[in-house]
């Protein structure tokens, strides 16, 4: 298992982004594995743009977006729904 370590990504507006992942990334899922993640499980995603890696719980895909918002700011974990990794563009996928 690869060793990966959260930092925290405060800015100057007290406003805490997903955690940014520091080390070697393991290997880039495919999109049938994308489709079976289950709700609960952590993910390491780089945005197409290169913004990442940052570390993501799947969430199940009827879950609206303010109670999304209300889970981070309970646990300061950023959800993600499996439809949104098939369909924003993200470089990469993986399994922390």
């Amino acid at each position: 298992m690869t060793s990966l370590k959260m930092r925290d990504n405060m800015n100057q507006h007290g406003y805490y982004g997903c955690g940014a992942v520091k080390g070697s990334s393991p290997p880039r899922l495919s999109c049938g594995e994308i489709e079976k993640l289950q709700s609960g499980r952590r993910v390491v995603v780089t945005w197409d743009g290169g913004n990442g890696p940052h570390l993501y719980e799947v969430v199940e895909e009827r879950v609206h977006p303010h109670d999304m918002e209300k889970m981070w700011l309970k646990d300061r974990v950023c959800r993600v729904k499996v439809s949104d990794l098939l369909e924003y563009p993200c470089n990469y996928v993986s399994l922390p």
